[in-house]
């Protein structure tokens, strides 16, 4: 309890108290717990403190306490989004905060808190964008579970903020729903753009292991394309899945389309002869 009154007092103190308190939890985060019930609730306050190693130590050590540290982290992402905010705002410093925390809890602690993680996506703070990015790549096998769950909401933005989220999460944990994210693509099976080219964009994301059937659909994809937007995507994915892009390079060199003939030029130059793609080509 002494610890947690010195997180009010002035410059180093707090931090040497927030410090201590974390190497505290780490040890025995439920004797603390009996010990201040309270604990929680005052590391959330230390959230927002202007000091970021304060905020960091706070977030880690209420990571330790479980349970109940995650229930502090949903408490802050519940809070109302504004429409605009600065970036060194309170709102945004503590929300940061807590999105940091989650990636130190377990999955399954934080599978409650994957619909509030999402939000994130579009504060108005990019601080906190980037921390929910963050925080999704650390997310295992439940919580992407329960993303790809959700890919069939009908609400197009729900679907492309999901696409995006499978993206953060990235290899290897998004890699099941590969085949999910290349039937997106397809015009019959997507008709929202904008999902289309997030799909692309998280393919991109999860690198040469979605293998053969992602680079077929996304030089499809890409040579389908009207918007510079989706064909921008398309090529920064294909140029992504290295050595799976070979197969379909020369159906999109021979392509009657200059502008796709240009861009696998551009993907066939990112490859480079390191690759071994311009000798098999």
């Amino acid at each position: 309890k002494s610890l947690t009154r010195r997180l009010q007092d002035q410059g180093n103190t707090r931090r040497a108290a927030a410090e201590a308190i974390c190497r505290l939890t780490s040890l025995a985060a439920e004797e603390a717990l009996d010990l201040c019930p309270d604990l929680p609730h005052q590391l959330v306050w230390a959230l927002r403190d202007p000091e970021a190693p304060v905020r960091a130590a706070a977030s880690t050590a209420l990571a330790h306490l479980g349970k109940a540290g995650v229930e502090a982290f949903v408490e802050v992402l519940e809070h109302a989004m504004p429409s605009k905010d600065d970036e060194g705002s309170l709102r945004a410093l503590e929300t940061a905060a807590a999105l940091h925390g989650l990636r130190y809890c377990s999955d399954e602690l934080c599978c409650p808190a994957v619909d509030l993680i999402l939000r994130r996506l579009d504060d108005p703070s990019k601080r906190v964008q980037l921390a929910a990015e963050a925080t999704l790549r650390s997310l295992g096998p439940l919580c992407a579970d329960l993303i790809a769950e959700k890919l069939k909401a009908e609400d197009p933005e729900e679907r492309e903020l999901l696409v995006v989220a499978l993206g953060c999460v990235g290899s290897p944990n998004a890699l099941p729903y590969t085949n999910m994210l290349v039937a997106l693509l397809d015009p019959k099976t997507e008709g929202s753009s904008k999902v289309q080219i997030a799909a692309a964009e998280a393919l991109s994301k999860c690198g040469p292991q979605t293998g053969h059937a992602a680079a077929v659909a996304l030089a499809e994809f890409l040579s389908k394309a009207g918007e510079e937007e989706a064909k921008t995507a398309a090529k920064q994915a294909l140029i992504s899945l290295k050595e799976a892009a070979i197969e379909v390079l020369p159906g999109l060199l021979g392509h009657q389309h200059p502008i796709i003939k240009c861009a696998a030029f551009d993907i066939l130059e990112s490859l480079g002869d390191g690759s071994g793609v311009v000798k098999e080509i």
